[in-house]
């Protein structure tokens, strides 16, 4: 009978560990200030995949923990963005952010800091509305399209109504005040492969949104992501998002689509993406857990009970510690922690293999192509058709040059840039 690996486990298919000149210090603190939340979305990986630690975790994050990140941050003297994320982060209160942000700013008063929020949004008023505005905290809404698409899945804990209507009401609130429109970032959206995909866009787009990030459900070899079939050579998420980017690429109205705008500078040779599942270059992120653990990127939760729990906090760690932990240095490993078959692929540094999540098999760990590959070839040929034919040869052989060598920054340096949270 096959298991499942913790944090104690070998884990197999990891790389060997990449040399300190390619190492980089955390720069996106994801802090899960709250482990609980007010909606049960069916896809979770926090709650409803292969991860439940969260039932061990408090329910929200201490002000001793706060300050040692706080600390943390301040040794490192970096530009750092710190995002609130739960759970559900409005379940806390403004009170506790007022304080959070003004342990920050005590701890880092010669440190650039950027702070946002990623959250449903059902809880927000005018009361937040100022809150957020006063301490200059971003906000990322979770919405996944029409109500039908959004409550097929994002539904109220407990009761199970969906949380479209709130989660609307709450974006208009926003966009009809000044410290309102100036604090909402854009939507993330969790793709629903059975879905209308230009539905889908399109609501976003009538809702006033001038970002949005799409997100493929989390998935492995072993619980593949929704609509996707072993051995994983059909391509129904590139199928759903490629009718989007033409409909994008041929007007845009203002509307930055995160993920194509990415791919489009990968392949121009950018260094690097702030969507996590593009690029070879280093993921410089941290989650902290409420009881100021350190871990790796939490999708990795959809893949094994306990998989992020690395033995390590804030409260008795250095951060440099991270980098004795292979999950940390595959995250950072580049082009070294690639299956053979995504390195020898000519878009190896537009897709990175990945999120890492995604590769997992029990027979090989997470040496393995992502189970979205043949999605990702076949949507990064199309933007590059699409792209080249607006363009002139000359330009072209320099696009097809630039993605033959790995990108300037990976050469030579430099800091890598956020993801989106």
């Amino acid at each position: 009978m096959s298991t499942s690996p913790t944090s104690s486990q070998m884990m197999p298919g990891m790389p060997a560990r990449v040399s300190p000149g390619k190492l980089f210090m955390p720069q996106v603190y994801i802090m899960k200030v709250a482990s609980r939340c007010n909606l049960d979305c069916k896809y979770c990986y926090m709650y409803n995949l292969a991860d439940q630690t969260w039932r061990k975790q408090p329910r929200k994050m201490s002000e001793e923990v706060l300050r040692a990140v706080a600390r943390k941050v301040a040794l490192a003297g970096t530009p750092a963005q710190i995002i609130f994320h739960g759970g559900e982060p409005m379940l806390l209160g403004q009170d506790y952010y007022r304080r959070a942000v003004q342990i920050f700013r005590e701890e880092c008063p010669k440190v650039r800091l950027n702070f946002g929020m990623q959250t449903n949004a059902t809880l927000l008023n005018d009361a937040w509305v100022d809150t957020l505005y006063e301490l200059g905290i971003g906000v990322g809404v979770s919405l996944d399209g029409p109500e039908d698409v959004n409550d097929a899945n994002r539904v109220y804990r407990g009761s199970g109504s969906g949380s479209h209507a709130d989660v609307v009401g709450a974006v208009r609130r926003l966009q009809s005040s000044e410290k309102g429109s100036k604090v909402l970032g854009g939507a993330l959206c969790v793709i629903n492969l059975k879905q209308d995909p230009l539905r889908t866009y399109r609501h976003f787009v009538e809702l006033g949104f001038k970002r949005i990030s799409f997100l493929p459900m989390d998935g492995t070899y072993e619980s593949p992501p929704p609509g996707k079939v072993a051995p994983f050579e059909d391509t129904p998420l590139a199928d759903w998002l490629i009718p989007i980017f033409d409909e994008w690429f041929q007007n845009s109205q203002g509307v930055v689509v995160s993920l194509f705008e990415q791919i489009i500078q990968l392949i121009f040779g950018a260094r690097g993406s702030y969507v996590d599942l593009l690029s070879t270059y280093p993921k410089a992120l941290v989650v902290i857990e409420t009881d100021g653990g350190i871990e790796p990127t939490d999708s990795l939760k959809s893949v094994a009970d306990g998989l992020t729990k690395m033995g390590l906090n804030v409260l008795h760690n250095d951060m440099e510690d991270i980098f004795t932990k292979d999950l940390f240095l595959h995250l950072q490993a580049g082009e070294e922690g690639l299956a053979p078959k995504c390195k020898s692929c000519v878009y190896k540094y537009v897709c990175g293999g990945g999120l890492l999540a995604h590769r997992y098999s029990e027979r090989n760990g997470f040496d393995n192509p992502t189970v979205y590959c043949a999605d990702m070839y076949k949507l990064l040929g199309h933007i590059e058709r699409r792209v080249g034919e607006s363009l002139s040869p000359e330009l072209m052989q320099r696009l097809r040059t630039a993605m033959a060598r790995p990108p300037v920054a990976a050469r030579e340096g430099g800091s890598p840039p956020a993801l989106d949270a």
